[in-house]
């Protein structure tokens, strides 16, 4: 998930990147500054196949609850998929958002933006291409304080998220098991942002238990 740091954004974060097997994902996009101060663009397409094959969420219609004031959004870059917006999940008052758009950072390439809104205003932004989602190595780690809130996108097959981080000095080995909604995982970690932000590895499970993915930190 590609963090952009922005100052029209109170947000603290850090973003894990597991592993280097596998195949090899695009390239992080430089910010383009320009873009970031630009208006914000909208779109009345469609988000590409290999998200919304991927994703139900996607498929599903749009609920009143999914509405996003645009105006209360950063420039990401050009075309807003304005009515593939979701609201994914509410979990202790943060807000979970998917914001599907055409083009990251004005050029870059088509991304899932996933906006974690929490209470007091507080706001992050994380994008990820399709690749980036099936592949399973990226997802975005938040909050100060001695635990840490990890989340993410997942495929649709995917039913539980297991994330394992080793002992690291007075801290116990630990596994944290969630489940995911509308394609999106969230996760309480007993430790500090920095810490839990590349787990030792995770694990995608499907309903019926038998293991999807390993993806190893």
């Amino acid at each position: 998930m590609n963090k952009r740091s922005l100052a029209a954004v109170a947000a603290v974060g850090v973003v894990g990147l597991l592993g280097t097997a596998g195949p090899a994902l695009p390239a992080a996009q430089p910010i383009n500054r320009a873009c970031l101060q630009a208006p914000a663009t909208t779109s009345a397409g469609t988000p590409s196949a290999a998200f919304t094959s991927m994703l139900r969420v996607l498929r599903r219609s749009q609920k009143p609850s999914d509405g996003l004031e645009l105006a209360s959004l950063p420039h990401l870059g050009e075309g807003v998929y304005v009515s593939y917006i979701r609201l994914a999940r509410v979990v202790a008052g943060s807000s979970y958002y998917l914001i599907p758009l055409a083009k990251a950072n004005c050029s870059g390439p088509e991304e899932l933006i996933l906006n974690v809104r929490s209470p007091g205003g507080f706001s992050s932004y994380g994008g990820s291409t399709a690749a980036q989602i099936a592949a399973g190595k990226q997802f975005g780690t938040c909050c100060l304080g001695p635990t840490a809130v990890v989340s993410g996108i997942v495929p649709d097959r995917v039913a539980k998220v297991l994330l394992s981080y080793p002992k690291s000095g007075r801290l116990h080995a630990v596994t944290i098991t969630t489940r995911p909604v509308e394609n999106v995982f969230v996760a309480t970690v007993p430790r500090e942002s920095t810490a839990a932000s590349v787990p030792k590895s995770v694990i995608w499970r499907s309903a019926s238990g038998r293991v999807i993915k390993t993806i190893h930190g």
